[in-house]
């Protein structure tokens, strides 16, 4: 059974080498990821759900929202 992705769960996209996100907000077939990448710089870009790995369902982090490791 595939997962319905959802605000707060980790992704990464279907490509080698791609970073960990955390869903932002999901819109119709798009999803809003946000990242940091290996220079910890902040990342926010907009993706097809389709184009999308689940990972792992939001966790209920303690004092904030949690960013998955970068690879």
């Amino acid at each position: 059974m595939e997962h319905k992705i959802e605000e707060g769960d980790t992704v990464k996209l279907n490509i080698d080498n791609s970073p960990n996100m955390s869903i932002e907000k999901v819109s119709g077939k798009n999803a809003t990821c946000i990242w940091f990448d290996k220079n910890q710089r902040f990342n926010k870009e907009e993706f097809l759900l389709e184009d999308l790995i689940f990972l792992r369902k939001k966790e209920q982090a303690k004092g904030g929202i949690g960013f998955g490791k970068t690879n």
